[in-house]
């Protein structure tokens, strides 16, 4: 279970995602640094780099 004021990185994604700028995300959530920030990110990146991406036609 995460502490009360944690933020996830899913979350933290999600945010970065809908267009907030990091800016945005530290104003908005002040127990987030901007190390912490980065941190959540390259981390998300390092999971993803053993991913694998196909390409997959679909119909309707």
């Amino acid at each position: 279970m995460c502490p009360r004021d944690a933020l996830r990185v899913e979350f933290l994604l999600e945010l970065a995602a809908s267009g907030a700028t990091q800016e945005q995300i530290l104003a908005q959530y002040p127990q987030l640094t901007q190390d912490g920030l980065a941190a959540a990110f390259r981390y998300a990146a390092d999971v993803l780099k053993g991913e694998h991406v196909w390409n997959l036609k679909t119909t309707a």
